[in-house]
Parts: C-alpha cells; sequence; structure tokens
C-alpha cells in the first residue's frame, strides 16, 4: 500500500521523526520548504555576504540531517533548529573573523551620561543607521541583540539557543546594549 500520508500537513516533529525512521528525504524537503528562508535571512544577520550565508545555510541542513536522530523532543523543532543555526553561525563568522577583527575593550568605551541612555532615543533612528550600527557589534552581540529583538526570543529561549546561563545571557544584552547606545551617540 503507498504512503498516503500527505506531508505538508504533518507537524514539524512529526516530520523529522518519520524522516528518521524512513529516511525519506520527502520529510527533510518538506522542513527545508519550512525554514530554509528563516534559517537563511539568520546566517546573512552574521555573514554580511549573501554567497557566504547561502553556503551556511546548506550546510545548517546538513547538519539538521545527520543530527535529526538526536532531535529528543524537549523542545519544539524549531527551537532546535534556531540552536543549530545559530551556534553555526557563530562558529562559522568567529573563525573567520578571528584574523581580521579585533575587538574593542568595554573599558575603552566613553561611559554615555545616565541622561541620554534611554531606549527611546535609540528609536528614533533610521533601519539604515541601526544596520550600520550593529554591523560594528560582534557576531555575538549583534545575535543577541536581533533574537531579543528582533525575533522576540525570550532570554529563557535565548540561555538554551546559545547554551548560556540565564544571568550570562541577560549580562550579554545589557553589554550588547550599552555597547551600540555608545556606537549611536559616539560613533564608536
Amino acid at each position: 500500500m503507498p504512503d498516503t500520508i500527505n506531508i505538508s500537513e504533518l507537524s514539524d516533529e512529526d516530520l523529522i521523526r518519520e524522516f528518521v525512521l524512513k529516511s525519506d528525504e520527502r520529510y527533510i524537503g518538506e522542513i527545508y520548504n519550512r525554514y530554509a528562508i528563516k534559517i537563511m535571512q539568520k546566517c546573512l544577520s552574521f555573514a554580511r555576504n549573501e554567497s557566504m550565508a547561502r553556503d551556511m545555510t546548506h550546510e545548517i541542513f546538513l547538519k539538521i540531517m545527520l543530527k535529526s536522530g538526536q532531535f529528543k523532543e524537549k523542545s519544539k523543532l524549531s527551537t532546535w533548529i534556531y540552536s543549530i543555526t545559530y551556534n553555526h553561525c557563530v562558529d562559522t563568522v568567529s573563525r573567520r573573523s578571528r584574523q581580521f577583527k579585533v575587538e574593542i575593550e568595554e573599558s575603552q568605551l566613553p561611559d554615555i551620561p545616565e541622561e541620554e541612555a534611554t531606549d527611546v532615543d535609540v528609536l528614533d533612528i533610521s533601519r539604515e543607521e541601526l544596520e550600520v550600527m550593529l554591523s560594528k557589534l560582534s557576531a555575538v552581540e549583534r545575535s543577541m541583540l536581533l533574537m531579543k529583538y528582533q525575533d522576540g526570543l525570550s532570554i529563557k529561549e535565548i540561555s538554551k539557543i546559545t547554551n548560556c546561563g540565564i544571568s550570562a545571557v541577560k549580562m550579554k544584552l545589557k553589554r550588547s546594549k550599552a555597547k551600540l547606545k555608545n556606537i549611536y551617540y559616539y560613533g564608536s
């Protein structure tokens, strides 16, 4: 009897389960259809280069296929995929930028006057200005801010994805916001 399952109606978790059981590429193909654009966008936010982001996206899907048996359904498949994506992007970008980028020590950044350090001020800038400012942050700083404020992830979700403790995520977000504000006010 032929397989009469309508793949497009299966949940993400059912798709990965069926892929692991049957090794049928149609299931992973449906996951690809559902997540490829989101993964590509996340890769672009790290790589800032379409060709590199495309390569990273393919590498991530290879990892998803190879690690599919490790998905234990302790979280949603989307969270698991996001975690693989985030970790792959950080590793790839960090590896490639180590030799080219010198990080600014936080102690070298000037203090922002307290009355100027409001989130409301930052909302007045254009998207283009924000992209330029974000490009001056490290990949980890940029991704933390984007996960929180663009993707709307909770601190707990970011903690799971990055394998950092909740307090570490809060501190990294605080420092990244402070650095972004320094860039906004002082250009560096």
